[in-house]
This record gives structure tokens, sequence and C-alpha cells, in this order.
């Protein structure tokens, strides 16, 4: 009894010990993604010459949120009109 209690203890802290370093794992997954996106709006902002989203909003933004805000600010950056058509130029 007391050693099949001994192994069930040891299984359980061994247990706690992988969940910590699997969310550890993952929390820093997400901070990396959330600076990364960060980053990438900050600059997509700069490149449109705007400023939507100070970073005191960026940082209370979810992983999808920042996502789902690089998708838009990338669509607006790929349909903004140039200087002039390069083509035409002579």
């Amino acid at each position: 009894m007391y050693d099949l209690r001994k192994k069930a203890e040891i299984d359980y802290h061994w247990g706690l010990k992988a969940a910590k370093k699997e969310g550890i794992e993952i929390g820093e997954a997400r901070g990396e993604a959330r600076g990364e996106a960060r980053g990438i709006i900050k600059t997509l902002q700069e490149i449109l010459g705007i400023t939507i989203y100070s970073d005191e909003e960026l940082h209370k933004k979810t992983v999808e949120d920042l996502t789902t805000i690089v998708t838009e600010l990338r669509t607006r950056t790929q349909n903004r009109p140039t200087g002039g058509d390069a083509a035409t130029s002579t």
C-alpha cells in the first residue's frame, strides 16, 4: 500500500511539473506572437501614415484580435493608391 501511494504521489508531482512546463512554453509562444503582431501593426501604421492603435491599446488585445488587425492593415496597405505608375513614366 505504501509503495502504491508513494508512486501515485510521485506521478502526481511529475504531472504537475510537466503541466507547468507546458504552460510556460505556451505562454512564451503567445508572448512572442503578441510581440511580433504588435511590431507588424506599428510598422503598417507607419507605412500608412496613421495611428489607429496606441501601445497601450495593443497591449490589451488578444492574439486573435491582433491577427485580425494585422490582416486589416495589410489589406489597407496593399489597396492604398500609389504615387504614380512606373510603367507609364519615361
